[in-house]
Order: C-alpha cells, then sequence, then structure tokens
C-alpha cells in the first residue's frame, strides 16, 4: 500500500512539472486507491488540456502578453511574441516595471496610468513605448485582470500599430502639405496682376481672385454660381452674361482658348482697354477639369501704341530731319527730310551706330553733352555740325528724346534735327565782325603804350622843363581818355549792336506774320514752299535773338558786370564732382583722377566761377592731348595758400606765346587744326581774379603744360 502510495505522489510531482504524459497503471480488482488514481489521471488530462490551451492564448498568441504583478510591481511572465516585440528575453523582463517600457520623457506621464491600471480604471490606450534597442514604437495596451489570487495579476496585451501612427502621421503631413500649396497657389493668384477666374464644366466659379472682384463679400458670394447670378447680384443687364456663356460653350466645345478684348470707361471717367483669355485645363487622361479666364490691363500699352502711330505720322511728313535709334543706339529708321539732307538712304543707315557718322566733325562739348543724354536717359536739345555723305557741311539743332514703354524700360531714343545752317553763318559773321573790333583796339592799345614809353623818355631827359613836363602830361591824360573811351566804345557798340538787332528782327517777325496771312491764296505747291521759306526765317529769327543775348552777356563780362556770389565751399568735393563728370564721358578711354595733397580745408569763392574755370581748363587738358597720358588734377593745401594745378603731356605752348595766352581770342599757332575760339583762357582769367585769385601756367613745347590757380586762404 506504501508502494501504491508512493507511486500517486510521484505521479502528483510529475503533473505539478507539467509532464502529463507520466502514467501509473490500476490494479485489476480496482480498488479504493485504484479510484484515486483514476480521478488523478483525469485532472492530469485535464490540466494537459488547460495547458495546451493556455499555449494556444499566451505562447502562440499574435499579441505581446505581459502578466505583471501589482504587488511585486513588476512583469513575472511574458510570451515570445513579447520577446520579439521589445527586445528583451524572458528573463530581462521579469526585472521591469511598467514604467521602464516608456521614453524616458514620457515616464512621468505613466505614473498615472500604472494607477489607473491597478486599480482597474484604464484598461485601453495607445501610448509610444521604447525597446531593448532604444526604438520608438507605438503600442496599443489592452489589460484585464487576472481571476485569480484576490485579482493581483494583470494580463497586458501590446499591439503593434507603429506602421498605421506612420501612415496616419502621413495622411496627417499630406493634408497640411496640400493645404500649404493651396494657400501658396491662391497667394500666387491673388498676386498676379491680372483678374483671374477658374470655372467648372458648367461654367460656375470655383475661384476668383481679389483682381476680378475687390469686394471679398462678393467673391466668396460667387463661388458655386455664374455671371447670370451676378448680374441679378449687381442690378444690372445680363447681356455681358450672355455672350460669355455662348464664348464659354464655344471654348468646351472647340477644346480651344479665345481671345478678345474689353473696352470701356470706368467710374473716374478714364478709358479702360482689358485683354482676355479662355481657355480649357485637362488632366492626363485627357478629361476637362477646369476652364480657366484671365485678363490684363492693356490700356496703356494701347495708349502708346496709338501715341507711337500718331508720332510715326508726324515723323513722316515734317521737314525736320528724324532719327531713331534702338536701346543699343543703333539705327532703325530715317524720315525723308534727314535722308535729303545727309545723302545717305536708309539700308546705308539701318543697323548702324549713330555715332559712325552722325558726330563727325562736331565740337568735344557737343559731343560729351550728347553721350551724357544717351546715358542718363534724359531730354537735350544741342547745336552742333553735320557732313553729309558727300562731305558737305551744315548745322542743326539735335532734340534727343529717350522712348520709354510702359514699365518705363528704355527701348530706344528719338533724334530730330532743326536746320540751322543760315543762323550759325550769321552768328559767325558777326563773331569775324567782333573779332576785327577786337584787333582795332589793340592796336589802338598798343600805340597808346608806345607814346607812353616815349613820354616816360621825355621826361627822364627834360626834368628840368616844366612846360614840356605838363604838354607831356596832357598827352598822357588825352591818351588814356582815349584808351578809356576806346573800351567804352568796345562795350558800347557790343551792347547797342546787340539791341539794335533786334529791332530789325522783330520787323522780319512781324512780316513773316504778314506773309502767312496771304498763304490761304496760293497753290498747294506754292504753300509748301512758302511754309518751308517762312519756317527757315522764323528758325533763324529765333537763333539770332538768342546769339544777341550771348553777346551781352560776354559783354557784361567785359564791363565787368559778372555776378560774385561767395561762400564757404568745400573745394574736394566741387574737384571730385567734376572728375566724375568728365571720367563717366571717357574720352579716348582716358581718365583723370584728383590727388588731394595737405590737410582739406574750406575756402571763402564762388563755386559757380570756380566751377567753369575748372571744366574749361580739364576739357583743354584732355583736347590738347589726344593720344597721349591721362591728364592730372592735383589739390595742394598749403598753410597760407591753395593751389589747384591741372597738368597735361600733350603738344605744349611756343614759349614765345605764353605771354599772350590769355589775351581774347589769342590762340598759339600749333592749335589752328584744334577747333577753338581763344576766349576760354581770357574768361579763366577773369573768372580767377573775380575771386580774388590768380592764375599762371608753365609749358614746354612738345611735353606738356601746367596751369595753377592760387587762391589765400582766410580766416572763415
Amino acid at each position: 500500500m506504501d508502494k501504491r502510495f508512493d507511486e500517486i505522489q510521484e505521479f502528483l510531482i510529475q503533473l505539478s512539472r507539467g509532464n502529463y504524459d507520466y502514467k501509473i497503471s490500476t490494479s485489476a480488482a480496482l480498488e479504493d486507491i485504484d479510484a484515486l488514481i483514476l480521478g488523478i489521471t483525469m485532472l492530469g488530462q485535464e490540466l494537459q488540456v488547460s495547458q495546451e490551451k493556455h499555449n494556444a492564448l499566451f505562447e502562440y498568441s499574435s499579441k505581446a502578453i505581459l502578466i505583471y504583478d501589482t504587488h511585486l510591481k513588476v512583469f513575472v511572465d511574458s510570451n515570445e511574441m513579447a520577446t520579439l516585440l521589445l527586445g528583451f528575453s524572458k528573463e530581462e523582463i521579469r526585472l521591469l516595471t511598467i514604467v521602464d517600457l516608456f521614453p524616458k520623457d514620457k515616464k512621468k506621464n505613466t505614473e498615472s496610468k500604472k494607477a489607473y491600471l491597478k486599480s482597474g480604471g484604464l484598461t485601453d490606450f495607445d501610448a509610444q513605448i521604447e525597446t531593448k534597442y532604444g526604438i520608438l514604437k507605438y503600442v496599443s495596451f489592452l489589460s484585464k485582470k487576472m481571476p485569480y489570487d484576490k485579482e493581483r495579476f494583470f494580463q497586458i496585451s501590446l499591439i503593434d500599430i507603429t506602421e498605421s501612427k506612420e501612415k496616419e502621421k502621413s495622411l496627417i503631413d499630406l493634408k497640411d502639405k496640400i493645404e500649404s500649396q493651396k494657400e501658396f497657389y491662391e497667394f500666387i493668384l491673388n498676386s498676379i496682376p491680372a483678374d483671374i477666374a477658374v470655372f467648372d464644366k458648367n461654367h460656375r466659379y470655383l475661384f476668383v481672385n481679389p483682381k476680378g472682384i475687390k469686394d471679398e463679400k462678393v467673391r466668396k458670394f460667387m463661388i458655386g454660381k455664374d455671371d447670370f447670378d451676378y448680374v441679378k447680384f449687381k442690378g444690372i443687364s445680363d447681356e455681358k452674361a450672355v455672350r460669355r456663356r455662348k464664348l464659354f460653350n464655344k471654348i468646351i466645345r472647340t477644346k480651344n482658348h479665345e481671345t478678345w478684348t474689353d473696352e470701356h470707361i470706368d467710374k473716374n471717367g478714364g478709358r479702360k482697354v482689358v485683354q482676355r483669355n479662355m481657355g480649357p485645363i485637362y488632366d492626363e487622361k485627357g478629361k476637362l477639369r477646369f476652364v480657366i479666364g484671365y485678363g490684363t490691363d492693356i490700356t496703356k500699352r494701347v495708349l502708346t501704341e496709338e501715341e507711337n502711330k500718331k508720332l510715326s505720322f508726324v515723323a513722316k511728313n515734317t521737314n525736320n530731319g528724324v532719327l531713331m535709334l534702338n536701346e543699343n543706339r543703333e539705327i532703325t529708321w530715317a524720315n525723308v527730310s534727314f535722308l535729303k539732307r545727309s545723302g545717305y538712304s536708309l539700308n546705308e543707315l539701318t543697323g548702324r551706330s549713330a555715332t559712325d557718322f552722325l558726330f563727325e566733325g562736331a565740337s568735344l562739348s557737343a559731343l560729351n553733352k550728347v553721350s551724357l543724354s544717351l546715358v542718363n536717359q534724359t531730354r537735350i536739345s544741342v547745336e552742333l555740325m553735320h557732313r553729309s555723305k558727300k562731305g558737305k557741311e551744315y548745322w542743326v539743332d539735335l532734340n534727343v528724346q529717350p522712348l520709354l514703354d510702359t514699365s518705363n524700360k528704355l527701348t530706344g531714343f528719338m533724334f530730330v534735327e532743326f536746320d540751322i545752317t543760315h543762323r550759325i553763318i550769321s552768328k559767325q559773321t558777326i563773331q569775324n565782325l567782333n573779332v576785327n573790333l577786337e584787333s582795332i583796339v589793340q592796336e589802338k592799345t598798343k600805340e597808346i603804350r608806345v607814346h607812353e614809353v616815349e613820354l616816360e623818355k621825355l621826361l627822364s631827359k627834360e626834368k628840368g622843363r616844366t612846360i614840356a613836363l605838363r604838354n607831356s602830361e596832357k598827352k598822357l591824360k588825352i591818351s588814356l581818355l582815349k584808351e578809356k573811351e576806346l573800351g567804352q566804345l568796345k562795350s558800347s557798340f557790343v551792347s547797342t549792336a546787340s539791341h539794335q538787332f533786334r529791332t530789325p528782327l522783330s520787323i522780319i517777325q512781324s512780316n513773316v506774320g504778314l506773309l502767312e496771312m496771304f498763304a490761304n491764296k496760293m497753290s498747294k505747291e506754292e504753300l509748301e514752299r512758302h511754309a518751308k521759306v517762312t519756317s527757315r526765317i522764323t528758325g533763324a529769327i529765333a537763333k539770332m535773338t538768342k546769339l544777341m543775348d550771348n553777346v551781352l552777356i560776354l559783354g557784361k563780362l567785359t564791363s565787368g558786370n559778372v555776378h560774385y556770389n561767395p561762400k564757404s565751399l568745400i573745394v574736394v568735393g566741387v574737384c571730385e564732382q567734376l572728375v566724375e563728370e568728365f571720367n563717366d564721358l571717357t574720352i579716348e578711354g582716358r581718365t583723370i583722377s584728383a590727388l588731394i595733397i595737405g590737410e582739406p580745408y574750406n575756402v571763402y569763392l564762388d563755386p559757380n566761377l570756380l566751377t567753369q574755370v575748372l571744366a574749361n581748363l580739364i576739357n583743354n587738358a584732355f583736347k590738347y592731348s589726344l593720344g597721349k597720358k591721362n591728364p592730372e588734377l592735383v589739390i595742394d593745401f598749403r598753410a597760407k595758400e591753395l593751389v589747384i594745378s591741372v597738368k597735361d603731356y600733350g603738344i605744349g605752348i611756343p614759349k614765345a606765346e605764353v605771354s599772350n595766352l590769355f589775351q581774347p581770342f589769342f590762340r598759339a599757332n600749333n592749335v589752328t587744326e584744334i577747333k577753338g575760339t581763344g576766349l576760354g583762357l581770357s574768361i579763366a582769367k577773369e573768372y580767377v581774379e573775380i575771386n580774388k585769385g590768380c592764375i599762371a601756367v608753365q609749358s614746354i613745347l612738345g611735353e606738356g603744360s601746367c596751369f595753377d590757380i592760387r587762391f589765400k586762404k582766410h580766416k572763415l
């Protein structure tokens, strides 16, 4: 019997270890002890079935399952899926708490969840956990109490939802991206300077930008509606809605874009022209998605084109020469008057630079003005000489006009030439008369100086003869009076001649008016000839009047009536501005630089007079040193005086003629081939002396010249 109990005891031990295949046999007599063995065997079978069910639900579950002990606060068991999900072995899992599953930055939030778990209040939630290898995963927690040991244990199921979370996040990101793109494209469409509208295939508005409908409330109202709704809303005629519906249907039918122009008067009474375009938009399968329309305000362009047509008509029919250039200053067109005067054909001119022939023979000053006008895109009027194809010289008053488009961008230039040849010839005649008068004055002055010398000799020899001395004094006074009278005569002549010329010019002008009154009785051919002649006379009168004004200005300089307005002046600033202006012109690619010596200080001078003097000297430095080194400008601030020097490396001045250099109309014998009047240096000398300064020159023939201007330093 004891043996049987030992077998039963071993049987129970094996069952407790899970060895359900262990068996003991019963006796044939089926004693009471055998009934116990049969009961234990049935219990083993039940335990085996229960174990298999447990394995099916726990070990082989598709979920990661953990058993949590609320007393020990650790996991006491886990299945294979849990080890795969978390990366920990079963033994390592038994050392973990719930908090250990979560990332460090989220551990505080898990304490409250653990409390709810213990109370049974929290059964299902999503959270992010961290695996053994630091990988973050999203899981769905499902917890339930185990029905034994006073509900001490919880079964926690973990389902990996990382992939679905990432998909969800991707969808959210995609939605945000789509919304951002929508905002971006709406911003672009709203910012385009054109009214834009997008329609569905039934001609209902899907989008319209503020340029199309400014009122935001009306714009929102129109979404999902059509043009008939709009005219009804505004209480206006549906004529435009009917016309647009026909056009829309045509676009749907033909699948082509349509372009047309709308023109109306706006609320301010101004003319407005809008170019419109509407066309279909298809997807990659060729299915109609949208119809888009847009309108661009072309009022300025239309007005400009109409104005250009008017200008073109005038240019073709005017007697003045007209030349059109593109933005690269290449000739694109010339009218008949220009071609006839210049002797060139249109084919010879087209594509050529205006400077290839237009400025041949022109003065450097005129060339500089025109170049500056082209660079700065400004209007200018300048007189210059041309040579025709056959070499004939003629003078014109050239007007330069930059041409700009509606966006204020340069498109080219227009040159208009007024023939002033007759006026220039008259001006030169007067200048020759003035030169002769100056020559007479100089000769008389020399005679007076000769008499002065003779008088001085006579006085030195005849000191004792009082009567002779008095007579000599009288002669001297008479000679000086004559010299003064001659000077006054010259100024009076210049002034009187200028004023006296105005009277016959006024008479000529009035007679031109009378001639124009009889023009209506002439034939067309005579009328054209008459208009051409009277136009020339009128132009010549205007030019002659201007010439007389210039002669009066010259007379003021001679008589000392020049306006003098000194002020505390920053000399360096004046010089640097002149240098910049001359360097912008880049004569033969040469430039001039300003060298400053000493510590700069302000000088009490008239800036206008100083500027004209320096401009004349710098211009001469370039003109008389072509092909040589760059001229130099030196500003020397000395302790007691300011010295401004302009130096060139040009042809120089003959030594015997340096003393006469500042005399009016004097020109050295080595510059006869270079254009000039001989007045520039004499005027410069007068301006320097008015400014309380002095000017001197040092020159070596063939090596160059240096002009020094000196001003005393005064306390300001």
